[in-house]
């Protein structure tokens, strides 16, 4: 297999439906050989934000770029790509067969192999018309399209919903397989932060139609920090005199749980002067880099985060 290189630039794009906005001035600029995480919430724009990406919705304002080039109404553009929605269509007398033969002739760089590969993996019957599959087995059929496609850009809503847990790994190790060999890109949306955090490289955050950050994922887990503490009574400090930088403050009993936004060694260093009785520095899961961001921003998300 050959490398593909390809990058695509979203700038300042808004969509609005019947007078509500779905998504917001929204930018960031994706690169090949890269697994991309679109997260947020139901609701957040996650959808309408890939229609747009991938040329289905022209945006109310800004533009799409890939390779340089407009997306919108440009079949260049979108036959380096393939788009795995939410509810698939089908034409509902073919079998999968039918559409691998279509989806063969207009993408030319169609895997026969690795349809078939998947066909097994996934047990789906082949010569079964389409309109008697299930909605699981639909979202199924469009991954192994999706991915037999080989393009240089994949698309995936909520990719994973409706797998059981050797599908979801087996449609990872795919996924994975394809950006390691093709350097393709690859943007995966969820709304189960949880699941995305060891398969994404890179993560955009969506709340509301906003964009509440962009990042890569090592930088994400140094973005902030939990520290749980335990002082001995003879021997505890106002930490929040220290020089560190800290975010948020809660007390339970003799634990003290903190959200402090500063290196690991600079956390420790500081803290170890006092010789605390516990101390745990623990990275942020991705699930609360998002929560702390939304309350970072304003949002009023204690309850949901228990702070």
């Amino acid at each position: 297999m050959t490398g593909k290189t390809g990058m695509l630039k979203a700038d300042k794009l808004t969509k609005s439906f019947d007078g509500k906005p779905a998504v917001h001035d929204i930018s960031f600029t994706m690169q090949s050989h890269t697994i991309y995480g679109l997260l947020g919430s139901n609701g957040a724009g996650k959808s309408t934000l890939m229609r747009l990406l991938c040329g289905i919705y022209k945006p109310d304002s800004g533009t799409v770029f890939y390779d340089g080039e407009s997306v919108y109404d440009n079949p260049n553009a979108k036959h380096k790509m393939f788009f795995v929605p939410d509810t698939p269509f089908y034409y509902p007398d073919f079998d999968m067969a039918q559409m691998g033969e279509f989806y063969k002739t207009v993408y030319k760089s169609w895997s026969d192999q690795l349809y078939h590969d998947l066909l097994r993996v996934l047990d789906l019957p082949e010569h079964l018309s389409m309109h008697k599959f299930s909605k699981g087995m639909l979202r199924q059929a469009a991954l192994v399209y999706g991915l037999s496609t080989l393009p240089n850009f994949l698309l995936m809503d909520e990719a994973f919903d409706g797998l059981d847990p050797i599908m979801r790994q087996a449609v990872r190790k795919h996924v994975i397989r394809q950006v390691a060999e093709l350097e393709n890109t690859v943007l995966i949306s969820s709304h189960n932060l949880r699941e995305m955090e060891d398969f994404c490289d890179h993560v955009i955050f969506l709340h509301r139609g906003e964009q509440i950050l962009t990042a890569d994922m090592d930088d994400l887990r140094q973005l902030a920090y939990k520290v749980q503490i335990v002082w001995s009574p003879k021997n505890k400090p106002e930490i929040e005199k220290m020089p560190l930088n800290i975010q948020k403050l809660k007390r339970h009993g003799v634990l003290e749980t903190y959200i402090i936004k500063n290196s690991e060694d600079e956390i420790r260093s500081v803290l170890s002067e006092f010789s605390p009785v516990v101390l745990e520095i623990i990275p942020l899961t991705l699930e609360e880099v998002f929560f702390y961001e939304l309350a970072r921003k304003e949002y009023a998300v204690e309850n949901l985060i228990g702070w």
